[in-house]
């Protein structure tokens, strides 16, 4: 086997090793909603949040659609480094799909940390220095105003474009882990077992 590190994988090189079999295992990507105010330079993803050279302000707007842990632990890291934070999220509850025990442990820091808590909201706009969210129930809009920064941490999408090229260039064209649909290291470690019993 020979394995090759830091390299981009192109249709043509790898079509000229006639491959028995290509796994795509390309990951994820961060979501971002076509919205008005997208390109705010006042937004940070999360993924970029702890290595980002962005400034980021003193009051800050967390925006989560999976009830997922990212949210919740930007919040913390956040409130944690003295910023004032709201967490915002789209879920019947905040931490909705974290883990019981995980999800108490980081509502107890969130309240400690006095951040403010706000489910049942998504994001509209952002239009100058409004962020405009909607009530998921009543449908009844908001206009938010005090804050510096924005954090989204939006749930993920699956890198697909070189599992599209790679189609029809192998006998067996397979996609695994969030490369086939976004999920835990779990399901990745599995499926890439499972790939290669199957070859």
């Amino acid at each position: 086997m020979k394995l090759q590190l830091g390299k981009t994988a192109t249709v043509q090189e790898i079509s000229e090793w006639k491959p028995g079999a290509i796994i795509c295992a390309t990951g994820s990507r961060p979501y971002t909603p076509a919205i008005e105010g997208m390109d705010d330079p006042r937004i940070i993803m999360s993924d970029d949040l702890y290595s980002s050279t962005k400034k980021v302000g003193d009051n800050v707007l967390v925006f989560d659609f999976d009830g997922d842990w990212p949210g919740m632990e930007a919040a913390i890291y956040l409130a944690e480094k003295g910023h004032q934070v709201t967490l915002i999220s789209s879920r019947l509850h905040i931490g909705e799909t974290v883990h019981q025990y995980l999800r108490n442990e980081n509502l107890k820091k969130l309240y400690n940390l006095n951040v403010k808590l706000l489910p049942h909201y998504d994001i509209g706009a952002i239009k100058e220095n409004h962020v405009i969210i909607r009530n998921l129930f009543t449908q009844q809009k908001e206009e938010l105003t005090n804050w510096d920064s924005i954090v989204l941490s939006l749930g993920r999408i699956p890198n697909t474009e070189l599992f599209e090229e790679m189609k029809g260039h192998a006998p067996i064209v397979k996609q695994i882990g969030d490369c086939l649909g976004p999920r835990t290291i779990e399901e990745a470690t599995h499926e890439g077992m499972m790939s290669v019993i199957s070859l």
